[in-house]
């Protein structure tokens, strides 16, 4: 049986973002029987959404190649698709355990958690050689073998690591929730306002970094289907975070 890094470090992701999570959830006193079972729920559809929305995007590709649907370790799973099938199985389960209330607090809970596990899962990327972006001359540009450059590009050997930017911010935002966390700020953990931050966060970044994927394809004028899909959850959690800003201001 090979070693496969991609994998690897995919797992480490997981552990060390499921440890940061537990710790801070004992910190927040949140109720441990409730949030180990929902994380390891939200862990197991995350994985599996992850690599569903990854096929879904690039179905031109499995449909001819149905079989290397199930060889994730090849890469190919993506963080919003994620996201999204963990945070609808922590619905449905915290309806199911009549937990509903706790639902806000598990997600600021996860907010310090997933940028770190989300930057260690994207150097499985740079193993795979996958998520690079459009040519480039740049000082930090990654060199791509030839096997793994888009087929537009093969003349071409040094690309953007979006990776890597990736992995910057959000380490930055890891980094700015441990600096406000050690000067005593009120993050107001359990409101729901780390999560929705970190949400609206993402979707900015994501969406300026998809300009430089030369795979995103487009499918409304000049956005790539996740570009689509993140400006509409970017209105949604501003108007949200709006709404909680003035609720502040009026008390």
């Amino acid at each position: 049986m090979s070693f496969h890094w991609y994998g690897f470090l995919v797992g480490c992701a997981v552990l060390v973002g499921g440890w940061i999570a537990e710790l801070k959830a004992r910190k927040y006193k949140v109720d441990s029987a409730f949030f180990e079972r929902a994380l390891w729920v939200c862990i197991s559809v995350g994985f599996i959404s992850a690599r569903l929305w990854h096929v879904m995007t690039e179905i031109t590709f499995y449909a001819d190649n149905l079989m290397d649907i199930f060889f994730v370790w090849q890469g190919g799973m993506s963080i919003i698709g994620g996201v999204v099938g963990s945070v609808l199985a922590l619905l449905i389960y915290a309806h199911a355990q009549r937990r509903a209330a706790y639902v806000w607090q598990f997600l600021d809970i996860a907010t310090f958690a997933l940028p770190v596990a989300q930057a260690i899962g994207r150097l499985g990327n740079y193993v795979n050689q996958e998520l690079f972006g459009v040519p480039t001359e740049l000082p930090w540009k990654i060199f791509i073998t030839v096997e793994n450059r888009p087929v537009q590009f093969q003349n071409q050997s040094y690309f953007h690591p979006l990776f890597a930017y990736e992995m910057i911010a959000t380490l930055c935002f890891a980094g700015c929730l441990w600096m406000l966390e050690q000067k005593k700020y009120d993050l107001h953990v359990g409101s729901g306002t780390l999560a929705q931050v970190y949400i609206v966060y993402y979707a900015v970044v994501r969406f300026g970094l998809d300009f430089l994927r030369p795979d995103r394809g487009v499918l409304l004028y000049n956005l790539g289907f996740n570009q689509v899909f993140l400006l509409g959850v970017l209105i949604v959690f501003c108007v949200l975070l709006l709404r909680k800003v003035r609720l502040w201001y009026a008390v």
